[in-house]
């Protein structure tokens, strides 16, 4: 069974599904993209050389009716979905919320309303209506993000044994470590929640070797955030009074806004100063390229 919760930038929502008010009828536009390529041409070049692809923006249209007790209440039920959908919220650039649920889970998109409802026929109580959304980042998401903490761990185990210099043996690691697993099909970015103190602090993505480093130091009770989304990007320290700080210049500039993969990424926390005393939490949500 599929149905459309649809949530506006004022937190107000409406409820598309298998049963009146709101009766869910056809979706389109929740499946795959087109892809973009971008090629260059040299003169006298048979066709042409391609370097990377991007993916087009999404639109998710929807067919239902509206369905009242009797014409009075399909017209009051009617304006009430046009209050919620109304597209004139988004001036400001506040985004709404599509979250999509059929048999296999749940997905939620960031929208703002294309077209609200359009009348195109009605019978008796019942009204036909047509409504679009535009999603500018084509990824669904899940609902429900991964949280991962990074635990500090201590030297292992100790005990009398005997091991060969051309092999070696790892019983214990020290330092901050975790795994986010992540289910999806496309990279996902991270949100980065450091708490002081910290020197210095480092994330590595132990996957493929990328690394964020801000060269500052927090105290007990700062608080670092980093975003790596694309086009959303975002460092910034909360000072413990209060007081917040634009870290982006600090970058290390070997550093990279690492994504996530599908599946399990180790992660690693490193701090100058070897404290043990860090808090350290990373977000992220499984994205998927259609549903």
């Amino acid at each position: 069974m599929q149905q459309i919760i649809y949530t506006n930038p004022l937190g107000k929502s409406v409820v598309f599904k298998r049963a009146p008010p709101y009766v869910f009828e056809n979706l389109r536009g929740v499946s795959s993209v087109e892809a973009q390529p971008i090629t260059t041409e040299s003169a006298g070049q048979d066709g042409k050389t391609f370097h990377q692809l991007t993916l087009s923006d999404r639109e998710i249209s929807l067919t239902a009716h509206v369905e009242g007790i009797n014409i009075p209440d399909m017209y009051r039920r009617r304006q009430e979905l046009c209050a919620v959908m109304n597209s004139a919220l988004h001036r400001n650039g506040s985004m709404g919320m599509i979250e999509y649920i059929n048999d296999d889970g749940s997905y939620i998109i960031p929208a703002i309303v294309k077209l609200g409802p359009d009348p195109n026929d009605r019978k008796n109580r019942f009204n036909h209506i047509s409504l679009r959304w535009y999603c500018p980042n084509p990824y669904f998401r899940s609902k429900d993000p991964v949280v991962v903490r990074l635990a500090y761990l201590g030297s292992g185990f100790k005990f009398p044994l005997v091991i060969p210099e051309d092999e070696g043996v790892q019983f214990g690691l020290i330092g901050y470590h975790a795994a986010a697993i992540l289910g999806g099909d496309s990279e996902t970015p991270v949100e980065i929640r450091i708490t002081g103190p910290a020197y210095n602090p480092k994330i590595i993505n132990v996957l493929t070797g990328e690394f964020i480093r801000v060269k500052r130091t927090l105290v007990f009770g700062d608080e670092l955030n980093i975003s790596t989304g694309k086009g959303e990007k975002r460092v910034k320290i909360t000072r413990a009074n209060g007081v917040v700080e634009d870290a982006f210049g600090y970058i290390d500039l070997a550093s990279t806004f690492f994504q996530l993969s599908p599946g399990e990424n180790p992660l690693e926390y490193e701090t100058e100063d070897n404290t043990t005393k860090s808090t350290i939490t990373i977000t992220a949500y499984a994205r998927f390229g259609g549903v």
